[in-house]
């Protein structure tokens, strides 16, 4: 039998991890920047660097194992949360 996504609830686990962790943090990012960055400590200062490769990362295993909407999702998270760290970098560069 080929591996898929859904082939064991040990891979459903992990996907539900791969999943929920950036979500959660995004949305506590999002929702009360000061308090991520101040819970979080060095990591908070990366949230926005982070987001984007980790939903790349996911695309990528979409990608590895074929799965159309893991890819799709993975590569259109990595797009919407470039375009804040586009816009960090220009206020930084111009500075």
């Amino acid at each position: 039998m080929p591996l898929t996504l859904a082939s064991s609830p040990i891979i459903t686990a992990a996907l539900c991890v791969l999943f929920g962790v950036p979500v959660v943090l995004f949305l506590w990012f999002a929702a009360d920047e000061d308090s991520a960055k101040r819970y979080l400590g060095w990591l908070g200062r990366y949230m926005l660097f982070i987001i984007p490769v980790y939903a790349a990362a996911i695309g990528v295993v979409g990608w590895l194992f074929r799965d159309p909407h893991t890819l799709m999702i993975g590569g259109v998270v990595a797009a919407f949360t470039l375009k804040p760290v586009y816009d960090l970098w220009r206020r930084r560069k111009r500075g």
